[in-house]
């Protein structure tokens, strides 16, 4: 019953009869005000009107959240609250009101954060604690007004929001980019920014801190910038920082102020030892008398950010790794460097691959074409200068850079461009964005973030062609009409029977046995080259790069399963050796024995692959790219022993570091991989022979001849052969002497090849 007369008599003129003046006092008792000390003048934030007069205006009808609202308004001469509430509301877009006559009909506040929805009617003020009889009472300077929804005029004060005057543009807390940090400290994969604003300099500096885990105190942060920053300083007592000192000759700040308040991302924060921060935040220090508070004391302090300089002598150093910690190693030969790359978006994150190569020294370039080569989950783009690096693995799909790209070498700047940069073992090549990287100057560019090794790629599910006589089979038979010719010279260095034992070495076989055509014979004619035993063949004529495949490698396997495997390369030059990538799929699970078998399928690019007679071919095009490697003259090919041990201390990996199982150990003397033969199907042509040219120590004369070729200057016990145009032995011999002569008279008119040794020159017969 009470509710209801209130609500009629709110809805009336307020004009008191004696039974209204009974309610107002029954309301009055049984809705104490509150103190007017509860909303102090000094807290407003935002006064409406001008003046020498002060009213204060509490609005609590925010009932969930209970929140106040408080303005301040000031005036000359006389004012009435109806006088107050429309200069607020003509001054305050979020707040508005509506009333008849004497009485309130309707008051809400919402700025977007903080949300008191539209009331009607149930409306009840005072000034000074007392209730008011209108809208046109009268105002006095000094006086509170407080109006509340009936019913919550008792709820608690301690939640009242300040509004600000929407003309008065917003604090704005300065900050830096964290790729403008020029001093990190601390270790570990994660980062925050540390700022400190020394008001009365009017200079604000900022650190960057490294650390490890989800999260750190704070206090753990200074601790750590004192540890490594012999120019900082601070005082701390209950956690609460007193002082903030820098020195560094230039400088000497020090809290001149009151005491210091600090934000994380721009919101209040704890105690130092109880603030936690998390990668990627912002704490800033600041003296409180310098800096803007809002209501829930979030400081902001606007003197811009400078990065603070490494100390003299402490430049940044660029992140590195150990070839140790490498997990993904590409390319092979006995030289190795680490390649790391720096992605800066969506956020940092360095990767590194392991490279192998052969020669003294490889271009950045080619370093960069094998990892493409072997992980297809990169791509390089740009030529001369970078332009663009993709990793794509489910995981880092969109690191991509933000401005473009640099690179050194061993931390000093690179100035050439991949092609002309070469690198040697034990070299370690850094790319980042520019925009994520730190410059001295002189385009030294260090890139700070710890690297991780990249992990291996999955599993190959790919299917390659199967044994001889199946659907696809590439395998290339030993007297095919393809082949132009085959191996001329050959030197084997043999690796162990049994690798884990180090003991006798394989010997089955001799060097020449992988010289000359292949057969189908399975004990003959070949050469065990053993546990990571190697051959190097040289040919009459170089090995071009032609339509389909170019050259094809047999061994002598008994049946179609017992694959004994071994890794291809080739050179233009006998230094600087190039592997053909290959893939093995066969599980590592369980280690394949000397009675084990392989599926042909889970193959590809391994020599070895089919029984014997059969050989495995090869396209020169695959390798095409290499600086130095010339796919249009190919002089060596080395044929490498896999060692198909699943022990990681022993074993040999595919191109995707996954270990390679074939049978294992075969501890024999004929142990390994067994090298018949090596055919060319491109290279052998009446073209290049016709353009051949090469000097040799011995003479050859009269050239072109006719019936007699006399040779002279040859070295005793060499090995000579005769081909033809296509590359066919037609005959061969030992040298007895340092002269002899070679019948021609027999051979049809042409060109030929003569060998002696491992030189050879072009002979015309007329």
């Amino acid at each position: 019953m009470k509710k209801i007369l209130f609500f009629l008599l709110v809805l009336a003129s307020f004009t008191l009869s004696a039974q209204n003046a009974q309610m107002w006092e029954l309301m009055h008792n049984t809705q104490p005000s509150r103190n007017v000390t509860d909303v102090p003048a000094e807290n407003i934030q935002f006064w409406v009107g001008s003046g020498s007069n002060e009213v204060v205006a509490a609005f609590f009808f925010c009932a969930d959240p209970a929140v106040g609202i408080a303005y301040g308004y000031r005036f000359d001469g006389t004012a009435t609250i109806l006088d107050m509430w429309s200069a607020i509301n003509a001054a305050d877009p979020n707040f508005t009101f509506t009333y008849s006559g004497s009485s309130v009909t309707g008051c809400e506040y919402n700025n977007g954060t903080v949300i008191c929805p539209n009331v009607y009617g149930d409306l009840i003020y005072t000034v000074n604690g007392v209730w008011a009889g209108g809208l046109s009472d009268p105002l006095a300077d000094g006086d509170y007004f407080e109006m509340c929804e009936w019913g919550d005029c008792t709820l608690p004060v301690t939640n009242i929001y300040y509004p600000v005057d929407p003309s008065t543009p917003t604090a704005v807390d300065a900050t830096i980019d964290a790729d403008d940090i020029l001093y990190w400290v601390g270790e570990g994969s994660n980062d925050v920014v540390f700022i400190v604003n020394w008001c009365d300099t009017a200079i604000a500096m900022a650190w960057g801190v490294h650390f490890n885990g989800d999260s750190i105190t704070v206090a753990d942060i200074l601790d750590t910038i004192w540890e490594y920053d012999d120019r900082f300083d601070f005082d701390a007592t209950g956690g609460f920082v007193n002082d903030i000192m820098f020195e560094d000759g230039v400088y000497d700040l020090s809290l001149q102020g009151s005491y210091f308040m600090y934000n994380v991302n721009g919101g209040f924060a704890m105690g130092i030892e109880s603030q936690y921060v998390h990668d990627g935040d912002y704490i800033k220090f600041g003296d409180e008398m310098c800096g803007t508070a809002d209501a829930d004391w979030n400081y902001t302090w606007a003197t811009p950010v400078v990065p603070v300089p490494a100390p003299q002598g402490d430049e940044p150093v660029d992140a590195t790794i150990s070839a140790d910690n490498i997990i993904y190693w590409v390319g092979s030969g006995d030289n190795e460097v680490v390649f790391a790359v720096n992605w800066c978006t969506p956020e940092e994150e360095v990767l590194a691959w392991g490279v192998r190569f052969s020669g003294n020294s490889a271009t950045v370039a080619d370093i960069m074409h094998t990892i493409e080569l072997y992980d297809s989950r990169i791509t390089f783009e740009g030529a001369g200068y970078i332009s663009n690096i993709t990793f794509a693995d489910g995981i880092h799909d969109n690191y991509t850079p933000s401005m473009y790209w640099m690179y050194n070498v061993n931390g000093v700047g690179a100035m050439l461009g991949i092609e002309e940069q070469t690198v040697q073992n034990g070299d370690i090549i850094k790319f980042g964005d520019s925009g994520c990287g730190i410059d001295d100057g002189n385009w030294n560019y260090a890139w700070t973030t710890p690297i991780d090794p990249v992990e291996l790629p999955a599993l190959s599910t790919e299917v390659f062609d199967g044994i001889v006589g199946s659907e696809g089979c590439q395998a290339i038979k030993y007297d095919d009409a393809a082949i132009l010719g085959w191996a001329t010279s050959c030197v084997v260095t043999r690796g162990y029977q049994n690798i884990e034992q180090a003991g006798a070495l394989a010997s089955y076989g001799t060097d020449n046995d992988a010289v000359g055509p292949a057969t189908d014979a399975t004990t003959d004619a070949m050469v065990s080259l053993g546990d990571g035993g190697y051959a190097v063949l040289t040919f009459g004529m170089p090995i071009t790069n032609g339509e389909g495949y170019d050259f094809a490698v047999f061994e002598n396997a008994l049946n179609h399963t017992f694959l004994e495997l071994a890794f291809v390369e080739v050179s233009s030059d006998g230094e600087h050796f190039y592997r053909f990538p290959s893939v093995s799929n066969t599980q590592t699970e369980q280690q394949i024995s000397n009675g084990g078998a392989v599926d042909a399928t889970k193959i590809n690019n391994l020599a070895g692959k089919y029984i014997t007679g059969w050989g495995t071919p090869f396209d020169l095009e695959e390798l095409d790219g290499y600086s130095n490697l010339d796919i249009n003259n190919v002089t060596h090919v080395r044929i490498v022993d896999v060692v198909g041990s699943i022990n990681p201390l022993y074993g040999t990996t595919d191109k995707n570091g996954h270990l390679i199982n074939d049978p294992y150990p075969t501890a024999f003397n004929s142990s390994g991989f067994d090298l018949s033969g090596v055919a060319v199907m491109n290279g052998w042509t009446p073209t290049a022979v016709n353009n051949y040219q090469q000097e040799t120590s011995f003479m050859a004369y009269p050239n072109p001849c006719q019936n007699v070729l006399n040779v002279n200057n040859v070295a005793v016990n060499e090995p000579v052969s005769l081909f033809n145009a296509m590359g066919q032995q037609i005959w061969n011999g030992m040298t007895q002497d340092t002269y002899f002569q070679l019948d021609m008279q027999s051979y049809p008119a042409g060109i030929y090849m003569l060998q002696i040794g491992t030189q050879m020159t072009k002979i015309i017969k007329r």
